[in-house]
């Protein structure tokens, strides 16, 4: 994804995919729309991927315009360190701790 939910894909207009709609869906998750054929255009696995994002809610976990700079597994755990910093101030984020 280029941007917040609602930017546009930075393909070009006629980009089609060389994958099938077949191949490209994911298996919890079939198109939820008729594509133009069975090679979909940019356009519409962005937005397969964006009716992804929202039925699993995944949208609520992503913070964007953030650049991620570092991550590292925790001595002996299953937790990482995310370390992140705002791209329009260049200010670091305070760490995360993530799961595996």
């Amino acid at each position: 994804r280029a941007g917040p939910p609602g930017s546009h894909s930075p393909a070009y207009d006629s980009l089609f995919t060389n994958s099938s709609q077949r191949t490209m869906q994911l298996s919890d998750f079939p198109f939820p729309f008729k594509t133009s054929g069975p090679f979909p255009r940019h356009d519409e696995i962005l937005r397969y991927y964006e009716a992804y994002a929202e039925y699993f809610d995944l949208n609520r976990h992503v913070r964007w315009n953030t650049e991620v700079f570092d991550v590292r597994k925790a001595d002996g755990a299953k937790l990482w360190t995310v370390r992140a910093r705002d791209c329009a101030t260049g200010r670091e984020l305070p760490p995360v701790m993530a799961d595996s």
